[in-house]
């Protein structure tokens, strides 16, 4: 099966650049026949699984944040994918994740923003970004044997997500 590129915002933003950054450094990543999507909004890591009691029984559930998040990548992916069906194979799957520059932060602070260090962890922000493409761009996201996860500040709070083939 072949991979399509498509944008669902046709500018250039700080995600992009990171995105054609980190193609750089690894070796090409996928910038030629890479499906394409952002997700808007402030990213949202996977929460850990919740247990409570009903009835003696107990019962996991995932946070409610954690579904609504996935529920809005796998609706943005979706669009992205259009008819397609999921894809098959081994896949290589950049994401780069941006943060809003905390207005409390001192001018200067602000201005050199670059890389966000702190929690949530990238790979609970891939967990959050490969379970809502589950069944819409791939099978499962075992599939994904290539994975980068960026970690960043910017002016546009969200995520970017590219696909392709390994």
């Amino acid at each position: 099966m072949h991979a399509m590129r498509v944008s669902v915002n046709n500018h250039t933003d700080d995600s992009t650049i990171a995105i054609r950054a980190c193609a750089r450094i690894f070796g090409g990543g996928c910038m030629t026949n890479a499906l394409r999507f952002e997700v808007p909004g402030i990213p949202v890591a996977k929460g850990r699984a919740r247990v409570t009691t009903i009835g003696g029984h107990a019962r996991a559930y995932t946070p409610a944040k954690t579904v609504a998040y996935e529920s809005t990548v796998a609706l943005m992916a979706r669009q992205a994918m259009g008819a397609s069906s999921p894809m098959g194979g081994p896949l290589a799957v950049s994401i780069v994740a941006t943060w809003p520059i905390p207005p409390s932060w001192p001018k200067k602070r602000q201005q050199a923003a670059q890389w966000k260090s702190s929690k949530p962890d990238a790979d609970n922000v891939a967990k959050a970004i490969g379970d809502g493409c589950n069944g819409v761009v791939w099978a499962d996201d075992s599939q994904i044997v290539d994975l980068r996860c960026v970690k960043r500040y910017g002016q546009i709070p969200g995520v970017v997500v590219e696909v392709c083939a390994a």
